[in-house]
């Protein structure tokens, strides 16, 4: 991170969408010579696909209001859910990852920097849904 950054932040609108388990569809396919294969491919569903999409436009533009880099070094995510209790149905370690893979690539190489993540949800606002994403420094504690 560079020295003169202590932190990047951003919001997204709407309620979050939580990281679904690849699909996986599979087909069969006749060569030219009449032998029949099975082929399959597994696929991101498209919802998580477009929420990751948009974590990375907004993080992206965050970042780079703030640093010209992609964030280096260990790094802490806190992450803020505000939805109402019919919104908060997905499971929030699945929502932290999506918010987590959508980040790649936009504010750091990749989310294995990623030493400390703090999640909450507050399933009794009632304004619009929305998350707040903040990420800085991560101070590795002292041993004992």
């Amino acid at each position: 991170m560079d020295a003169e950054v202590s932190e990047v932040k951003f919001r997204i609108d709407g309620v979050p969408v939580p990281k679904e388990r690849p699909r996986v569809h599979t087909t069969d396919e006749t060569n030219a010579a009449g032998v029949t294969s099975r082929k399959t491919v597994a696929y991101t569903p498209k919802g998580t696909k477009e929420f990751e999409a948009e974590v990375k436009l907004l993080s992206g533009q965050a970042r780079k209001a703030v640093s010209a880099e992609l964030l280096s070094g260990l790094l802490r995510v806190q992450i803020r859910i505000y939805c109402d209790r019919a919104a908060a149905r997905s499971d929030i370690d699945n929502v932290a990852k999506a918010i987590l893979d959508g980040m790649q690539g936009a504010v750091y190489a990749n989310d294995n920097s990623v030493d400390a993540l703090d999640v909450e949800r507050d399933r009794s606002y009632t304004g619009r849904p929305h998350t707040w994403v903040r990420i800085t420094r991560f101070k590795q504690p002292a041993r004992r």
